[in-house]
């Protein structure tokens, strides 16, 4: 079969990585890079994940879904999310759902939307043997499972001519393997794209050792039996295949066939809920179910981008998971000021909201986090404690009280001289110290400068409110 040059797996690796993984808006290469477990690296995970407001939705409905929130404990803010979900999990929920956005705008929507569903399908079998056995990280089997083939789908997305040429010999040659086209278009298979993606990407060792086989972990056999049910289905419930999946579920629970028989048609079933919550409910279609049921497909309109507008319920939720926080053995600072300055910029309805630290000598304070701020404008966001021309800044700092800066020439408005307007990007918005035991650990500002909205008396009142219930629950623990 003449092709026009075969592709190295190194090439095609590089390829997805380079000029592929641009096409997710910088969000998905920021999650990527984010490779440890430290709490520096959970903030960064969860600052990623805000930036952007779908991920955001999405990340919090698969928090609170039966599927993964079994205890029914209402997950409120991201951060959250990443201590709940745990970190791998979260970051390749991400990456998964980033992809599902970025198959409904490709050209090969059927082919890769195929991919999907049958990845889901086998991650939810593989999950449900993990819990039926007993084993312990059935989240991680879900997780290997859902990554076993994202060579595949990268390749259907992003693999311009090549995916080309290999979508042709399919349909010249539909009775040749699968891997042996690929093997013979590409010069190698897209399983072993899968595990050099797995690799660069750092999706997980759980992932990487069930593509390569490794009996090192024996949940590699979920995976594996799982991808087995999966593919089994969709040559019928009846075929072959999925009867020697029966045999194996079997052999591998001690059941009899009929239970795992049951066992499989179950997670069949559940995988329909799981795509829903997944952003694939679209394509239920696609998922081999063991009835013969009709199910239409529930197109799912894309979410509107929209600010955030004050929530007083959000508010509520949050504010308990603040209590919550506190009152855990070791209280994570990190990850309390964490879920404090996202309630206060989905709560609130903020814009941007930016946390600004003392300095260990007490003589500066400057951007740490920010949420709806440019990395290098917070990184710039730089104050002395005290100065001889006072400011906004200094006054808070002195003053212990939050202020609303709302262009006026009151005293506060005088207080916003042309340093602090420059930073803050204009006159208008709110700021108020968080302290432990009146020492103040730092700033917190927050505005609606990019929707250009007002701000008011109620949103300054909630703002307030959630500071003062920091800085109260901080100083009782600490």
């Amino acid at each position: 079969m003449a092709t026009q040059g075969k592709t190295s797996l190194d090439s095609m690796i590089s390829k997805l990585s380079k000029e592929g993984m641009p096409v997710f808006a910088g969000t998905s290469k920021l999650i990527l890079s984010i490779s440890s477990y430290d709490n520096t690296s959970m903030n960064e995970l969860t600052w990623a994940i805000l930036k952007d407001s779908s991920l955001t939705s999405r990340v919090l409905r698969l928090a609170n879904s039966q599927f993964f929130n079994r205890d029914f404990r209402k997950v409120s803010t991201v951060s959250r999310a990443v201590l709940q979900l745990g970190f791998n999990t979260v970051k390749s929920v991400c990456v998964f759902s980033m992809i599902v956005e970025q198959m409904l705008k490709g050209k090969r929507r059927d082919r890769v939307s195929s991919e999907m569903v049958r990845s889901l399908h086998a991650a939810v079998q593989a999950r449900n043997l993990a819990i039926a056995k007993g084993e312990s990280g059935s989240e991680e089997v879900f997780i290997a499972a859902l990554l076993h083939r994202i060579g595949h789908v990268a390749f259907w997305i992003f693999g311009g001519n090549a995916a080309d040429e290999l979508e042709e010999a399919m349909r010249m040659s539909p009775g040749v393997p699968l891997e042996n086209l690929e093997r013979e278009v590409l010069g190698f298979s897209l399983k072993n794209l899968s595990s050099g993606l797995t690799k660069e990407w750092d999706l997980g060792g759980l992932t990487q050792m069930s593509l390569s086989g490794s009996e090192g972990d024996k949940r590699v056999k979920d995976v594996q039996i799982g991808h087995a049910i999966a593919l089994g289905a969709e040559e019928g419930w009846d075929s072959v295949r999925i009867k020697n999946a029966t045999t194996a579920v079997s052999q591998f629970l001690n059941l009899s066939r009929e239970d795992a028989d049951r066992l499989m048609r179950e997670s069949a079933e559940e995988t329909l809920r799981a795509a829903k919550d997944y952003g694939l409910g679209q394509y239920t279609r696609l998922i081999p179910m063991p009835t013969d049921e009709k199910r239409e497909a529930q197109a799912i309109a894309p979410e509107p981008v929209v600010y955030h507008q004050l929530d007083t319920l959000l508010q509520l939720d949050v504010l308990n998971e603040l209590g919550a926080l506190a009152k855990e053995k070791q209280v994570n600072l990190n990850l309390f000021l964490s879920a404090l300055i996202e309630g206060i910029y989905r709560g609130v309805g903020m814009d941007r909201v930016i946390f600004a630290i003392m300095s260990p000598d007490k003589k500066s304070v400057s951007g740490r986090y920010g949420l709806g701020w440019e990395q290098s404008r917070m990184e710039k966001f730089q104050f002395p404690a005290k100065s001889v021309i006072p400011n906004i800044i200094t006054a808070v700092l002195s003053e212990k009280e939050a202020l609303w800066a709302n262009g006026n020439a009151t005293r506060v408005g005088l207080l916003v001289t042309e340093e602090v307007k420059n930073s803050m990007s204009g006159r208008c918005f709110f700021i108020a110290p968080i302290m432990i035991k009146g020492n103040v650990l730092g700033i917190i500002c927050a505005d609606r400068t990019v929707s250009r909205r007002e701000l008011d008396e109620k949103s300054f009142c909630c703002f307030k409110y959630f500071t003062y219930s920091a800085n109260a629950l901080l100083t009782s623990v600490f």
